[in-house]
């Protein structure tokens, strides 16, 4: 009976590292995700900054994982019209650029983003590694 026992243990012990090791591999697949934001205008651009940073960006960003790429107004036209600001943050998933957006610090600074400028916001997935 014992070596029985032994032997359940021992086949739900894979199991369990086997769906760890899965959860793994498919997490680590997934593609890193940007949030890309794109201000047309941004009326008090000082009044603006201080704002987010009040509001805890880049923190928040941080606090979910994630990071700020770029988030400038100095812009290099190639072609086409140049929007007046733009800014990057990158996640390890869309999943997780979709949690801090839902997240109550993603909706604070969005609801600020919303009424102090006139831009637009979306996810772009990367590259898989």
């Amino acid at each position: 009976m014992s070596s029985r026992f032994a032997l359940a243990v021992s086949l739900l012990a894979g199991a369990a590292i086997g769906a760890v090791a899965v959860g793994t591999l498919h997490a680590a697949g997934a593609p890193p995700a940007y949030i890309i934001t794109e201000f047309s205008d941004v009326p008090d651009l000082a009044a603006f900054n201080e704002g987010t940073k009040k509001l805890g960006l880049p923190a928040s960003i941080a606090a979910s994982g994630g990071k700020v790429v770029a988030r400038s107004d100095k812009l290099i036209a190639l072609d086409g019209d140049l929007p007046k600001r733009f800014a990057i943050f990158s996640f390890d998933n869309a999943d997780a650029a979709k949690g801090w957006y839902a997240s109550a610090a993603g909706k604070a600074l969005v609801e600020f983003r919303m009424k102090n400028s006139t831009s637009k916001s979306f996810i772009i997935e990367g590259m898989s590694p």
